[in-house]
């Protein structure tokens, strides 16, 4: 075994013990966070127990939000392992560390240097908005993969010539993989990147290089088949539904219209890098000078991996339907580019470096002054809530804060290696505290588990009859007890999903009286705005009992009084 396979064995090696504890540890310690988990969790847990692989159901009717593979993931999961958070939330963790190993191998095909590889996974690794989508039942984690994938094989082609037919060969499968998880976006990103970048370096005849026949007949093999199964099943209507409804109108139409605003995305890219957010910029205006030298000293590696990040944020930024986890698919290509930096970092900040107390300003910052704020926020927002966290946040304020700090110091001494390390321990630390001490004890405020649980101790044992629920809970609700018999309270019945679900709405005293005698009492599992509006609604002979209140939360029993 040579030298150079030792090394990136050993780094490999080290990336994986990394991803496993940050994604791994306590993954099924919490219930289901309301709305997104229940709802691709009650899909594949419906898919299990209908025996059907190929359609994805939501309250027993077909539901054509996103292609299979993100279920096909969570199926076998459920099937191997049982239905539970634990298995839920086994496969992003599981693409959270494929992700993490091929950031590596990417990072060897640009720098050469399994060190700077080394340094760009572990900082995507311990990257806040990554430790996240690692940990919660969201396709992008599975998007991003594939996209990077797709990027790391053109790159190996294009790099290293000699690997070219086998590696442009796999862009394909990996692009098929990518619309087997969110449609047309498996395609687009890398097509739009790869297209720039060839672009800029003048040299799009490159693209009559690609085996599009031979590589075509794969993406066709791979890709193809699930869609027309679908459209075989369901016609033309499902073809219409999902790409018209799901990918071309939410790019026109804001889902979410409080989040279209145009410092949304680098907003929520600087605070989902904590804690390498102090890096994040300065990073990428190294990497931008890097890709625009002239005279032929350019480096294409920046220049890529600069066409990467441009096209994807254009992308997502023209958009109108925004989300944090959106804009996942460009961190890989950010952690490259700090990596890249890192290497030079006592270059990068020689005394007559330009901007200099606006780098350091912004270390303080994020290394100084936002742990300690966590600490107090955390606090206070602990002790309001009663939630007895207070050892968690004494062992924040022990330990990662100081290692925050220590890190600062460091990086104050020009000392960069301690001072990655010291990051990078402060980042498991935090995400143990977080994920094994903090959000179980705060498990009520975000998931449904609970509330069943109350339900069940107050029908003592009796079978379920109709339930009603507001629309962010009603999933994690069927999930947890089983119940199909759901139905949605809302003042709001044609806007209260942005994709209808098969389920009756409840809006007025007559749709309360049409659940007729027979289906009382009928449990309510809702937030505090929908109980004020429920009560608007209660006529007799309906009476409501409170069974349990928590902040924003209420669970409550109708009763058909005789």
């Amino acid at each position: 075994m040579n030298l150079s396979l030792r090394k990136d064995l050993y780094f490999m090696g080290g990336l994986l013990v990394l991803a496993a504890v940050l994604f791994g540890t306590n993954l099924g310690g919490f219930g289901l966070l309301d709305p997104d988990e229940p709802f691709y969790s009650l899909t594949a847990k419906e898919m299990v127990e209908r025996g059907d692989m190929s359609t994805p159901v939501i309250f027993g009717s077909p539901q054509f939000e996103k292609p299979i593979f993100f279920y096909w993931v969570m199926y076998v999961c459920f099937t191997l392992f049982g239905i539970s958070e634990w298995s839920a939330r086994l496969g992003p963790c599981l693409g959270g560390i494929l992700l993490v190993l091929v950031t590596y191998l990417w990072g060897r095909v640009l720098f050469r240097r399994s060190i700077t590889a080394f340094v760009s996974a572990a900082v995507l690794a311990t990257a806040g908005k990554c430790i996240v989508l690692s940990r919660i039942v969201l396709t992008d984690m599975y998007l991003a993969l594939f996209v990077t994938a797709a990027l790391y094989v053109f790159s190996l082609g294009y790099f290293k010539p000699r690997y070219r037919q086998a590696a442009w060969h796999l862009l394909f499968v990996f692009m098929a993989l990518g619309l087997l998880t969110k449609g047309l976006l498996g395609i687009l990103l890398p097509l739009m990147a790869i297209f720039i970048y060839l672009a800029a370096n003048k040299e799009l005849a490159l693209f009559k290089k690609f085996p599009w026949i031979s590589g075509g007949i794969l993406f066709a093999v791979i890709g193809f088949p699930w869609y027309a199964q679908m459209t075989r099943e369901h016609g033309w209507g499902f073809l219409s539904h999902f790409f018209i409804h799901e990918n071309i109108r939410r790019f026109f139409v804001a889902e979410h219209k409080s989040f279209d605003r145009y410092y949304f995305y680098p907003g929520g890219v600087f605070l989902g890098f904590f804690p390498w957010s102090f890096a994040v910029p300065f990073a990428l205006a190294y990497g931008f000078r890097q890709a625009i030298r002239t005279a032929g000293l350019y480096r294409r590696e920046f220049l890529l991996l600069i066409s990467c990040v441009f096209s994807f944020f254009v992308f997502f930024m023209m958009a109108k339907s925004k989300l944090l986890s959106y804009i996942f698919p460009v961190y890989p290509m950010i952690a490259l580019i700090v990596g890249g930096w890192a290497a030079v970092f006592g270059r990068a900040l020689r005394p007559k470096t330009r901007n200099l107390f606006l780098f350091w300003a912004t270390a303080a910052f994020v290394l100084g002054a936002l742990p300690l704020g966590m600490a107090v926020g955390v606090s206070i927002y602990g002790a309001q809530n009663h939630l007895g966290i207070e050892w968690a946040v004494i062992l924040f304020s022990l330990i990662v804060v100081p290692l925050s700090w220590a890190a600062l110091i460091c990086l104050w001494r020009r000392r960069a290696r301690p001072a990655f390390f010291l990051i990078i321990l402060a980042s498991v630390v935090f995400t143990l505290i977080a994920f094994v001490l903090l959000l179980p004890k705060a498990d009520s405020f975000f998931a449904s588990d609970g509330y069943v649980k109350t339900y069940e101790k107050d029908a003592q044992g009796k079978a379920p009859r109709v339930f009603i629920a507001g629309k962010l809970l009603v999933r994690g609700v069927s999930f947890y007890s089983g119940n199909k018999k759901m139905a949605v309270l809302t003042d709001n019945p044609k806007g209260t999903f942005y994709t209808k679900h098969a389920l009756p709405m409840i809006s007025s005293s007559q749709d309360l009286l049409n659940l007729g005698l027979n289906n009382f009492p009928v449990y309510g599992f809702l937030r505090a705005k929908e109980y004020r509006f429920l009560k608007t609604i209660v006529v007799d002979p309906i009476q409501v009992t409170i069974l349990e209140e928590r902040p924003q939360r209420v669970i409550v029993r109708l009763d058909w009084a005789q």
